[in-house]
């Protein structure tokens, strides 16, 4: 007989358990963020020193992990906008904005590769959508939204030489200044960091916030039909998975192999390999998640860890941030190690969040940045 992955009663707490999925998922690249030039995430022969473990690890990940775990938060955050959308609008408003200041800070004061910022302005757009749309055009409006971006996208790559210098193939001169703000820190680091805030908003603006913003409408709408919530059979998200995840991962695996029959060319990676990235991403993202409640009973034995991690999913974001920058710059460990080799560093981060999260939630009900969230959101509206 099937049954459904949850009772009503656990339902939140299997979008915690996905949440805590996603968070763990984002820093099998993100530890890339910290350790290695900016370069590194899009192009795997950003410098001539790379080795062919190291492309090939870069490939490995660029089909099984890129884009899947941020698009699955991305869908999370448009879930629980949907699921906030019965609160008044000032304090939804006042929930975004207070995470954008926390997305400024933790720019600011400790890295580059902040996606809070980015989060709360697309997610002011989606709550105006989720309020005033009715919810029968949310998910006629993601396909519209992902090739506006793509685009937009075609358009910035016809532009040519600076943004390819800038963004694929940095000089030597580049890679070393990185290097050396890595190093140096301090005030140097912070101004450097908050100088790439106007590039991180225009890339939102005409490419990366088209994308999110349709990723939150489809969580969204799969939490108000109720997928979200666990609410079919095993079986059908087990099908789904199926039926998702193995057409569209072969896809990008035979891509990512013309690709390299291309030698890694922005021409070909930038109007076809992203590109199709980006179009498959609702695709694989969701997919996944329907692995994931296809698979509940084998994955009771870690079933609480993410679950704890998910509930303190922004003050867990943040911890790895903390923890990558210790690591990478104050010790000065930047672009000291290949690829392969920082993926062994990943399960101990996963193992500090875990462990983090649980001693905290002993003591107290949410993690300690969601508690400054909160009541900064709350005197904020009450204004």
């Amino acid at each position: 007989m099937n049954t459904s992955v949850t009772s009503a009663s656990a339902r939140i707490d299997v979008l915690d358990m996905v949440r805590g999925l996603a968070i763990l998922g984002i820093f099998i690249l993100n530890i890339g963020g910290f350790a290695l030039p900016s370069a590194a995430y899009l192009n795997p022969l950003y410098t001539p020193a790379a080795s062919a473990t190291d492309i090939a690890t870069w490939a490995v990940l660029s089909v099984l992990v890129q884009g899947k775990f941020l698009g699955m938060f991305a869908l999370l955050f448009g879930a629980t906008l949907m699921m906030l959308s019965r609160y008044s609008q000032p304090w939804n408003m006042a929930r975004l904005l207070v995470l954008g200041v926390i997305g400024l800070l933790h720019t600011a004061l400790l890295w580059d590769g902040d996606i809070l910022l980015m989060y709360s302005l697309t997610g002011v757009a989606a709550c105006r959508i989720i309020h005033n749309v009715s919810s029968r055009w949310w998910l006629k409006l993601v396909p519209v939204l992902i090739l506006t971006g793509l685009f937009l996208l075609f358009f910035l790559l016809s532009e040519g030489g600076e943004l390819k210098l800038l963004y694929w193939q940095p000089s030597q001169e580049m890679l070393d200044y990185e290097v050396l703000i890595a190093d140096t820190g301090g005030i140097a680091g912070m101004l450097d960091r908050i100088s790439t805030i106007s590039g991180m908003l225009m890339m939102m603006v005409v490419q990366y916030g088209w994308q999110l913003l349709a990723m939150m409408l489809l969580g969204a709408t799969l939490m108000k039909n109720g997928w979200l919530k666990g609410a079919y059979p095993l079986s059908h998200y087990r099908r789904l998975a199926a039926w998702l995840l193995i057409p569209s991962l072969l896809l990008q695996a035979v891509v990512m192999w013309l690709e390299y029959l291309n030698d890694w060319s922005v021409f070909w990676m930038g109007t076809v390999g992203y590109p199709l990235a980006d179009i498959l991403q609702p695709v694989q993202t969701t997919g996944l998640i329907a692995l994931f409640y296809g698979l509940q009973p084998q994955l009771k034995p870690v079933a609480a860890c993410l679950q704890r991690v998910g509930r303190t999913a922004l003050s867990s974001y943040l911890l790895q941030s903390v923890c990558g920058v210790i690591l990478f710059e104050y010790l000065g460990y930047f672009s000291q190690f290949d690829r392969l080799t920082l993926l062994a560093f990943v399960p101990l981060m996963w193992l500090i969040n875990i462990l983090f999260s649980t001693l905290w939630l002993r003591y107290f009900s949410q993690g300690p940045v969601e508690w400054l969230w909160r009541q900064a959101a709350n005197k904020l509206a009450a204004r």
